[in-house]
């Protein structure tokens, strides 16, 4: 039940203490003990690994923080080094881009994002993620140009009606005055 536990650790805690019930440091101080935990166990996947610390830092309190950081980027340099299958390296550098992301190191995310295009049998998924952290600048040239990349690289039908619908999304919300590229995309086959 790892990804119940850790992909819901905000939520299970919330539903179990107040914010601002005594009970709740207690609480959050086991929860994230059993957390690290799983992200030593290395019976369990890499991905699972990582969003077991994604949940440590989304429970942590701002002093924490630093010290999960160094975690992530440990974490994420130690996997992207290790992971030789193309298929796991796939589901485990998208999970920890959004582990670092999380962390808020949005970055080291794009980084790490960046250093394994080339290393992808399906780059389009990272270049999504890269669009919605540009998204998340403020910086909407890049998240649209990096939609755009996404789409472009995509392959397969409902693939590219997935890419091609994000792309779509983000002009729509980024650029909506640009009427001719929304037209051209929403109408083309």
């Amino acid at each position: 039940h790892v990804d119940v536990l850790a992909g819901n650790a905000k939520e299970i805690v919330g539903a179990l203490a107040a914010a601002d019930a005594p009970e709740r440091a207690p609480l959050v101080a086991a929860y994230d003990a059993a957390l690290a935990k799983l992200q030593t166990d290395a019976t369990l996947s890499r991905a699972d690994r990582l969003v077991a610390l994604v949940a440590r830092v989304q429970l942590a309190g701002k002093d924490r923080l630093p010290a999960l950081q160094a975690d992530a980027r440990e974490l994420a340099a130690r996997f992207d080094r290790d992971i030789t299958d193309g298929y796991e390296r796939q589901a485990v550098i998208t999970t920890a881009s959004w582990m670092l992301e999380e962390a808020g190191l949005l970055d080291e995310a794009d980084g790490l994002l960046k250093a394994n295009l080339a290393k992808s049998h399906s780059p389009y998924y990272l270049m999504s993620d890269l669009a919605d952290n540009a998204k998340k600048r403020g910086d909407a040239a890049a998240a649209i140009d990096w939609a755009a990349q996404a789409f472009e690289k995509s392959e397969g039908a409902a693939t590219r009606l997935q890419w091609g619908t994000g792309y779509l999304r983000m002009l729509v919300e980024l650029a909506p005055k640009d009427a001719a590229r929304i037209f051209d995309l929403a109408s083309a086959k």
